[in-house]
């Protein structure tokens, strides 16, 4: 048993220092690439930790092998997903922990197990393509939740959000000036999405286009027609003050009917817990004292 574990971490740890020797660049290829990559032109810092200098760059090279094989509408997904989750990280590093989680950690538990038992029985194989297939999609899952909160919260702040631009609009101030009020009275994820967009737009960026790109990142439908409501204001020549607070009203009104459609799912709710929590309490509560002077009776 001993023996076996030695034997399985030994073959790991060769295999592991064998790749990292692979994967160490040379000095020839580490001087060329400082020279002619101005991302590299400065040294790094001498108080990274161990994981910053070793770790970090061997998981962004795995990521990368590992994100170079998904097909290409699988990687727009997954960006489109990090976007919307607001996870500004890039798509090779979460491949990694992807994969790490759905594949690497059953199959290492697996393989430990083997290594301790001598044998690998089926229900371990079973347990293991369940491990797997969880392990794929539970972080895509958590992915599509996240992003879906925060766009939740995002169309929850967004009708305040206007009636600020509105008011702002009203007094004299700019479109853009407004939106910066935006960005620095909100909190994220509302605020930060309108700081990125004006940073966008002071580097040359159209405005129509940052918004539609916020709209995009967000996956906000309120954000589209936001983005809309500008672009039609600015192309007819309309007030845009009395544009988005039309669309505010409307923004209200919406959240109004959806606050109604749930509130009349809730009697359905509660008659589903009756019957499935509280019914069957009942029933054990009255019946099973008469169920158990039955079989009293019939055992005499």
């Amino acid at each position: 048993m001993s023996v076996s574990l030695l034997i399985a971490g030994g073959a790991g740890l060769s295999t592991t220092l064998f790749v990292l020797g692979l994967l160490r660049p040379s000095p020839r290829a580490a001087v060329l690439r400082r020279l002619f990559d101005p991302r590299q032109a400065q040294a790094r810092p001498p108080g990274e930790s161990f994981a910053e200098r070793v770790l970090l760059p061997f998981v962004t090279v795995l990521g990368r092998t590992a994100a170079s094989y998904l097909p290409g509408g699988l990687q727009r997904r997954l960006d489109a997903r990090l976007e919307q989750a607001g996870m500004r990280i890039p798509i090779a590093r979460f491949t990694t922990y992807w994969a790490a989680i759905g594949v690497l950690l059953p199959l290492t538990a697996f393989l430990v197990s083997v290594a301790v038992r001598g044998e690998a029985p089926p229900r371990s194989l079973v347990a293991l393509v369940a491990w797997v297939v969880a392990g794929v999609a539970l972080p895509w899952l958590w992915l599509r939740r996240r992003g879906a909160r925060r766009t939740f919260e995002i169309d929850r702040a967004l009708s305040d959000a206007m009636d600020l631009i509105v008011t702002n609009v009203e007094s004299g101030v700019g479109l853009q000036a407004a939106m910066i009020n935006v960005a620095q009275k909100y909190p994220a994820p509302l605020g930060p999405e309108f700081g990125r967009t004006i940073r966008e737009i002071s580097l040359g960026r159209s405005a129509q286009e940052a918004l539609d790109a916020m709209a995009r990142r967000s996956g906000s439908r309120e954000l589209a027609l936001f983005a809309r409501a500008i672009a039609q204001a600015e192309r007819n020549g309309l007030p845009v003050a009395r544009v988005l607070r039309a669309q505010a009203d409307e923004l209200r009104e919406r959240r109004r009917q959806l606050a109604r459609e749930r509130a009349n799912t809730f009697p359905l709710r509660i008659t589903l817990l009756t019957v499935v929590f509280i019914f069957p309490t009942l029933f054990l509560l009255i019946l099973g004292p008469v169920a158990l002077g039955v079989a009293e009776y019939f055992r005499g």
